[in-house]
């Protein structure tokens, strides 16, 4: 199988011939482009094309997005469509969804991203998929399908099994989950969150008339909407596997307490998964609660002390350990609560949890945290994901400054790090996450871990004196073998990693895509470049605020997932402080450190020195710096410009590329303009004196050899926010992150 990835006029012709399953299509908003390449992609593999993954970018008209979607039934084989929209605002019209009505052989259909009107669009058109067996339509966080939208699921085909959409808060109601009822040939469904105002006779009345229904996920707005889901008689008559997701920032510990009872005694015996947002208890007497759903394969909250008043009280993970079908676990407590973890502590629950694959705890920097425990990680030989963060910060912190920027995050000084020692980490894998870590490894012994021992460690490399000291890399040392092939996505924050060490870690992940290094110490500017050229195959990539050495100020620890359910998220850069040395980067060791990856790449953000790029810089370097990144969708890069013109800049270049695009189908702009009222017309866009501010002329060059590429001065992750409904993090361009 081999993904095609449709970003140039034609497809390398070494690529014609070979066995295509899957096609990774990326919409050019030129429409005369898009087309010429869907033809050219349809006669090299057609009939080998079973499913479509079409990613829409953020500048990319509609009427350009459904062209391409109509086009796709040259593909007489598809079978599956992913279609996922980039742009925060892309409006999901009804041309759109007329288009996917006319790939008749779908079976599956997912849409992600986008937003949809208030009136529309009418989804009844997607009847006529009368193959399809799996929907799902999930708009942006702050949208969702109302009444009016649902009513149009109702007419779908009787082979629909599986249905999965985004409600409206506000306008999805009783009356829209009354037409569901007719879909009675449904084995799962989700909906996620419901309206504020379902009651619990609409739910009820929903399940009984769905008695195949054996997979139910349903997300709350409010704790006290637990009784419209609570009836023992529909849960557990037919009810095989529940799923609760509720995010009530504003719940008192006596409504959470009221929402676990529930739990426990109506829901126990088929609750196989819960998501709860920031839960505030008076003490740890919930956990004991948690610990007899004894039927969950996912867990993941924060908690947090209910008042200032409230004394610390601990979260024992003992009490989570007759949980034997955990495969998911993500906890997140404040500072002032205790999460004590020793190696018995470890040890135990590696037993209890043997079916566990993804753990993130906030146990970096607490003292209560025995040092060795760490080293016992490899106990956990199914993991596919860790993630290893400081204790949030709820008490100390400002909400409204999160909510706008976030904190400034500090340079750690080596004193406050807890080590962690890779080879000891479990081989299997797949994400790794470490915040506030200093990273080592050390060379094997026998009293290395048990995994270790057994050849299973994440980073099982044999080290000699002078290469644990620094003094050698890893090719000039023969010794060295990477056993870390299964790790795909490695993010740094606030860590202390040396020249060697980074080298090591690279040449172990001959695999990894995606790579995020924030406020990270220890690494120069020759190690850091000479690291990054030895990856190939790289696609997301974060450097920012690299030092070569500690700073002396506390540090402020970057929010954890579940933090981000709360609040948005600020990946912005550190301020220099307390006698760290910065190095300054040039756009020249930029093009050298991706040289392997420039084919592959499709998000960059760039700003790992204590200056910004200065434009005339950007001017003469930009344009060759990134002629060959001709994958990429987001770029974000540190140039010394006016915050308030990068906005506007932004703004009239999508304006000119909507209005070139219409000019060349022939379309008229006064009809765009009354769908548009906000965009001036073309006349006025062609007027210098009409602007606020010129487009900067280093974007424009850039943007010659980068047309589907989002150009920014604004780091993506300044205003990200993680949806617990969706379980994904989604950055400012729009990008649904490691989803």
């Amino acid at each position: 199988m081999s993904d095609l990835l449709l970003l140039q006029p034609s497809a390398p012709a070494h690529r014609r011939g070979e066995d295509a399953e899957v096609l990774n299509l990326v919409v050019h908003p030129d429409s005369d482009v898009g087309m010429v390449q869907i033809g050219h992609l349809q006669s090299w593999y057609g009939k080998k094309v079973k499913a479509a993954q079409v990613q829409v970018p953020t500048m990319t008209p509609g009427t350009v997005a459904s062209g391409v979607l109509s086009s796709l039934f040259m593909f007489h084989n598809l079978s599956s469509l992913k279609l996922s929209f980039d742009g925060p605002a892309f409006q999901i019209s009804q041309k759109v969804v007329c288009s996917i009505a006319e790939l008749s052989g779908l079976q599956i259909c997912q849409v992600v991203g986008g937003c949809v009107s208030l009136e529309g669009p009418s989804l009844e058109v997607l009847s006529n998929l009368r193959r399809l067996e799996d929907l799902s339509i999930r708009p942006r966080p702050d949208n969702g399908l109302g009444d009016v939208h649902v009513q149009g699921l109702a007419s779908l085909p009787s082979t629909l099994k599986s249905l999965s959409i985004r409600g409206s808060t506000d306008y999805l109601t009783d009356l829209g989950l009354s037409h569901l009822t007719h879909l009675s040939q449904l084995t799962k469904l989700e909906v996620t969150p419901l309206g504020v105002s379902v009651t619990k006779p609409s739910i009820s009345h929903l399940l009984s008339a769905l008695p195949s229904v054996q997979n139910f996920e349903v997300g709350l707005h409010h704790v006290g909407q637990v009784a419209a889901v609570r009836d023992p008689s529909s849960i557990t008559r037919s009810l095989k596997n529940f799923s609760l997701v509720v995010d009530d920032p504003l719940a008192t510990p006596l409504e959470w307490s009221a929402l676990l009872t529930s739990c426990t005694l109506c829901m126990c015996s088929s609750l196989v998964s819960l998501r709860l947002g920031l839960v505030k208890m008076q003490d740890a007497t919930f956990m004991m609660a948690l610990g007899s759903l004894t039927c969950l394969t996912e867990l993941k909250f924060a908690v947090a002390p209910a008042f200032v008043s409230t004394p610390s009280f601990t979260l024992d993970l003992t009490a989570l350990t007759s949980l034997s079908r955990l495969a998911s676990l993500d906890i997140a407590g404040t500072k002032r609560l205790k999460q004590p973890l020793t190696p018995r502590t470890l040890t135990l629950c590696a037993l209890s949890w043997p079916l566990l694959q993804e753990l993130s705890l906030t146990i970096m920097a607490r003292p209560e945290v025995v040092s060795e425990t760490l080293a016992l990680m490899d106990l956990f030989t199914n993991l596919k994901a860790l993630s290893l963060y400081c204790p949030l910060d709820f008490e100390e912190v400002d909400r409204s400054t999160l909510t706008q920027k976030g904190p400034e995050r500090a340079i750690p000084t080596s004193s406050d790090l807890t080590q962690i020692n890779l080879a000891y980490l479990p081989a299997s894998l797949e994400k790794l996450h470490l915040e506030h870590a200093e990273l080592q490894i050390r060379k094997t012994s026998s009293a290395g871990g048990a995994a270790h021992a057994a050849g299973h460690a994440l980073f099982s490399i044999a080290l000699d004196e002078g290469h644990a000291q620094g003094k050698v890399g890893p090719s000039e040392h023969g010794s060295t073998r990477a056993t870390s092939p299964s790790l795909l996505t490695l993010e740094l924050d606030a860590c202390e990693v040396k020249d060697n060490i980074l080298a090591v870690m690279m040449e172990a992940s001959p695999q990894l895509k995606c790579l995020e290094l924030n406020s990270v110490t220890g690494i120069s500017n020759q190690g850091l470049v000479s690291a990054l050229a030895s990856l190939r195959g790289l696609s997301h990539l974060v450097v920012s605020d690299i030092a070569t050495q500690a700073a002396e100020q506390e540090p402020v620890p970057r929010q954890s997932s579940l933090y981000e359910m709360l609040f948005s998220r600020s990946l912005s850069e550190s301020r220099s402080g307390g006698g760290q040395e910065r190095v300054q980067y040039s756009l020249q060791q930029l093009a050298a450190a991706l040289s392997a990856s420039t084919s592959s790449l499709t998000h960059l953000e760039w700003a790992p020195g204590p200056e910004p790029l200065s434009e005339e810089e950007m001017m003469l370097m930009g344009p060759a710096a990134f002629r060959n990144m001709s994958a990429l969708r987001f770029l974000y890069i540190d140039v010394e410009t006016d915050a308030v013109s990068s906005v506007e800049e932004d703004k009239q270049e999508e304006e000119e590329v909507q209005l070139r695009v219409l000019e060349r189908n022939g379309s008229s702009s006064v009809h765009y303009r009354a769908l548009n009222p906000q965009m001036p017309d073309s006349e006025a866009l062609k007027d210098p004196s009409s602007r606020a501010q010129p487009l900067g002329s280093w974007r424009k060059q850039l943007r010659k050899v980068l047309p589907m590429c989002t150009i920014t001065t604004r780091a993506s992750s300044c205003m990200s926010r993680f949806d617990i409904f969706d379980d994904v993090l989604i950055d400012e361009s729009g990008t649904y992150k490691w989803a």
